[in-house]
């Protein structure tokens, strides 16, 4: 090795570190938001890391675009005071001697691992839509019955008349539609390949109706709850005699227009259900019931993206 390759400067790892204005949102929430070197400098700032997120103009994925009739799509807007997703995420962590530790986001949120982008994955649109079926009870169950009634209720508001309604086995139509059970040729049960089943794709956002074109924004909660430092248990004698501390996260902003795409087949059980009707009953699931978390204080909650505000 020549002394001019001894003496070359190689890069550091920090050198390497992505650009804020181009790193995408999930590294700079996961990875920058905690970076160890600015920790143990004292060099840290959760008010500059939230500003790097919430003062980001988030690209969006563009509209489908695929002409092939096989696949479907519903567009649906976010409503006040707006969307979680992912909160069941840890992201916290206790920095002694920090000022601004009460303005650190800590609760979780999902982004997609490569683009960054916030998504509702396909797994979780599938749950949400199948949470409106009544599988899961037994039958003869009032929750069974109640669910049972709410598809019914649903087959009615998108044009199946109600006596052909009464003849649909709710209970066999969620396992077509979520489990892949369809008929052979003979009439018979059998399990569908991937090929013949419905198949459940990330939601994603397309666009914002907001005047500065943000995605992301903040929010709080505010938890009455005393716990002992030593043990961590509730101080039940306390509650309600000590201010809460205001606990931050990160939320979609209303008026964010989102993408739900599906990839469907026509019912081999009761074939009235065609690609196009499903897309009709999962549109009216997601108005009723919502999606994400915390859809109890309003949050999750959709319009029709071509309903007047």
């Amino acid at each position: 090795m020549s002394a001019s390759q001894e003496n070359k400067e190689y890069k550091k790892a920090s050198d390497y570190l992505i650009e804020d204005k181009k790193a995408n949102l999930g590294w700079l929430f996961y990875r920058d938001y905690y970076r160890e070197s600015e920790i143990l400098t004292g060099k840290y700032k959760f008010s500059s890391k939230n500003d790097k997120i919430l003062e980001r103009n988030v690209t969006t994925i563009s509209p489908s675009q695929d002409s092939e009739s096989s696949y479907q799509t519903v567009k649906l807007q976010t409503t006040y005071p707006g969307l979680l997703m992912g909160t069941g995420y840890n992201h916290e962590a206790k920095i002694k001697g920090n000022d601004d530790y009460n303005d650190a986001f800590k609760i979780g949120f999902y982004f997609d691992y490569t683009s960054g982008i916030p998504v509702l994955p396909g797994s979780s649109v599938k749950g949400v839509l199948r949470s409106a079926f009544p599988c899961r009870f037994k039958k003869g169950n009032k929750d069974f019955e109640k669910k049972e009634h709410f598809i019914k209720y649903l087959l009615d508001i998108i044009g199946i008349e109600k006596n052909i309604a009464a003849k649909i086995d709710i209970d066999k139509l969620e396992n077509e539609i979520f489990n892949g059970i369809g008929l052979d040729k003979n009439g018979k049960e059998k399990q569908n390949s991937i090929y013949e089943r419905d198949v459940f794709f990330d939601a994603v956002p397309i666009g914002t109706h907001n005047l500065d074109s943000k995605l992301l924004g903040e929010d709080y909660i505010t938890p009455h709850i005393v716990r002992n430092e030593e043990t961590g248990k509730e101080n039940e004698e306390m509650r309600g005699l000590k201010n809460p501390t205001p606990i931050k996260f990160l939320k979609i902003l209303p008026e964010t227009v989102f993408e739900f795409r599906f990839r469907l087949q026509q019912s081999q059980h009761y074939p009235i259900l065609t690609p196009a009707k499903k897309q009709e009953l999962f549109y009216q699931i997601l108005l009723h019931l919502g999606t994400g978390a915390k859809t109890n204080v309003g949050y999750g909650n959709w319009k029709d993206v071509n309903k007047p505000k």
